[in-house]
């Protein structure tokens, strides 16, 4: 999901939190939110710890259909009404 406003800030702000990308032992490069393991000269022992991983956005394509859901609105809900209120108005016609 989406991060919230100033979540980044407020993680960045935070002693032995850094963004930036990673490589793993693995060669696998991640880029994200990692936190430092505490130790002497703020630099720490030990493995980093992956707090968020960033990922590419996903390729989407918008399919809304705005004209689709409108024609079939008012076709089951405003026409009968529009009927209804029109045969109404024809009979109390003088």
């Amino acid at each position: 999901g989406n991060i919230p406003r100033g979540k980044l800030t407020s993680l960045k702000g935070r002693s032995g939190v850094f963004i930036g990308r990673v490589k793993t032992r693995s060669g696998k490069v991640i880029d994200g939110v990692w936190q430092r393991p505490p130790g002497k000269g703020g630099r720490g022992a030990g493995a980093l710890r992956l707090l968020i991983a960033f990922e590419d956005p996903k390729k989407v394509r918008p399919n809304l259909n705005y004209f689709e859901r409108a024609r079939r609105t008012i076709d089951r809900a405003i026409e009968p009404a529009f009927d209804a209120a029109m045969a109404r108005a024809i009979a109390t016609a003088r």
